[in-house]
């Protein structure tokens, strides 16, 4: 998912985005990609899928708070190894 915008919910964060590839449906480890480093970062789950051939989705990350959107980032499963 290309990150495009973040906010913060509770103690969750949202992330707003583009879908490049698949994401599974069950919650999963996610790490966030930025400027060739990487970080586990929580528990993402599909807030709200992609819609036919829209590509814009949610995210949530339980219990995590980012503070603000880096240019570039890439939120992945972790298992998929970005």
């Amino acid at each position: 998912m290309d990150v495009e915008e973040i906010h913060t919910e509770g103690t969750d964060t949202l992330v707003f985005g583009t879908m490049a590839g698949s994401l599974p449906v069950v919650p999963q480890a996610a790490e966030l990609h930025v400027g060739g480093s990487a970080a586990g970062v929580s528990t993402l789950t599909m807030e709200y899928p992609a819609v036919e051939d829209h590509a814009q989705v949610c995210i949530r990350l339980a219990a995590t708070k980012l503070s603000k959107t880096h240019s570039g980032a890439r939120l992945y499963n972790a298992s998929c190894g970005g």
